[in-house]
């Protein structure tokens, strides 16, 4: 009987200490997953905790983390105001609103800070991420030197970690030199060989230089990595089009279709199968591709002046000349904003170079980063009063009044000072 009755203890010891071990062992993989930046795994483990034990203070927190870390900074504070209203050390959500400043770009505000937070000494692992939120902040505000200077104090403490050898690849990408930036990328996967997002780079560079057969490879490898990838789908069909693997090729873009795709995504994906069917002879087919990938992306050039062909084989020339036109101007407008952007690298305390590229972002209907443009530019000049009305006039056609009250504000006691 007594026997009975230990197992029958043991049995309800286990029942009820099962959920708890069971939470800790997810929540170990999903700190895994953050560690190992698969960002998306880490966000379904936390999503999946969050369906069992509704929303904790330390799953509403990681996952603010996880947002954070992947520039998605609105959806992170709302993290943090969750897993603060559930009673999450205050200190610690302070300091993640502090990297999220600095990697927004807002890093003039925050940055003394910052480093008398790594002259502290302390935590190995927050000290990792005051430098990555530190060196992005730099790239995100187009302050080159500074980033590149955080980078190589970051490189003095820790030579093997990969995330600076990535980003220090992003950096020569900005300074447009691609065999530079495959070197930083090789040697982030050479230290952390499934780490996604450097091999993603390395399979782009290699396609945007027409290293087409090891693209292949490089994209192939990303798949294997993250099955449900769009990028890397799209990609690898790509370089199939491109190496005259055609029907491959369609098969691969029609398959990204079936994956999670932001419009700009879906567009280029309908664009290349337009161009496909174009040059196999189908035109009807081709025009209800491209006409689709416009409607997804109209700030698109490539596919307008592809519209613009399809049009024309179908005998509709007014329709082609007008794409051809639109296509034209858009071309125009991105070469601007390239050369801008070079400007800008070169200048980096010239606050009309970012006003310039902020206007152009705006025009063509790229609000958000359009205002990351104009936000830097007022870290430079706070009373730059061409930017501040462009912000007022951008806010106002948001329905946000108070945001562009404000700016309006500076305007009038800029005037009244002059």
């Amino acid at each position: 009987m007594w026997l009975m009755s230990l197992l029958a203890g043991v049995v309800a010891i286990a029942l009820v200490s099962f959920g708890p071990l069971r939470e800790q062992l997810q929540y170990a993989t999903a700190k895994a997953a953050i560690a190992d930046r698969d960002w998306p795994r880490a966000i379904k483990i936390l999503e999946r905790l969050q369906q069992k034990t509704g929303p904790t203070a330390r799953q509403q927190f990681l996952l603010g983390c996880v947002h954070r870390r992947q520039g998605e900074f609105r959806d992170g504070e709302t993290c943090f105001e969750r897993a603060e209203s559930l009673g999450w050390e205050k200190v610690e959500i302070r300091r993640q609103r502090l990297l999220t400043v600095a990697q927004a770009g807002d890093i003039k505000d925050v940055e003394q800070e910052l480093i008398r937070l790594l002259d502290s000494g302390g935590d190995d692992l927050l000290a990792e991420e005051i430098y990555e939120a530190m060196a992005k902040g730099y790239l995100n505000s187009f302050r080159m030197p500074d980033a590149d200077r955080c980078l190589k104090f970051w490189a003095d403490w820790q030579k093997n970690n990969p995330v600076q050898h990535f980003l220090k690849g992003t950096l020569e990408e900005r300074f447009e030199r691609p065999a530079a930036a495959l070197k930083e990328y090789t040697a982030a996967i050479a230290i952390a060989p499934d780490l996604f997002e450097p091999m993603a780079r390395i399979a782009q560079l290699e396609l945007d230089t027409a290293l087409l057969q090891n693209a292949s490879e490089s994209f192939l490898r990303c798949r294997v990595m993250r099955p449900d990838d769009g990028d890397s789908a799209i990609g690898l069909a790509v370089c199939r089009s491109r190496t005259g693997q055609r029907q491959e090729a369609k098969s691969l873009f029609y398959e990204s279709l079936s994956l999670e795709l932001i419009p700009e995504k879906a567009s280029v994906v309908f664009s290349e199968l337009g161009q496909l069917m174009l040059e196999d002879g189908e035109a009807e087919k081709s025009v209800w591709l491209f006409a689709k990938s416009v409607e997804l992306d109209p700030k698109n050039s490539r596919s307008r002046f592809g519209f613009a062909a399809a049009l024309s084989r179908i005998g509709k020339t007014e329709e082609a000349k007008q794409e051809q036109l639109v296509g034209q101007h858009l071309g125009e407008q991105q070469r601007k904003l390239i050369n801008i952007t070079r400007q800008a690298i070169g200048e980096p305390e010239n606050p009309q170079l970012r006003v310039e590229a902020g206007k152009i972002l705006m025009e063509q209907g790229f609000g958000s980063e359009g205002v990351r443009w104009l936000e830097t530019a007022l870290q430079i000049e706070k009373g730059h009063q061409e930017c501040r009305r462009l912000l007022a006039d951008y806010y106002d056609g948001l329905g946000k009044i108070d945001r562009a009250s404000e700016h309006r504000s500076w305007i009038k006691e800029q005037q009244i000072t002059q």
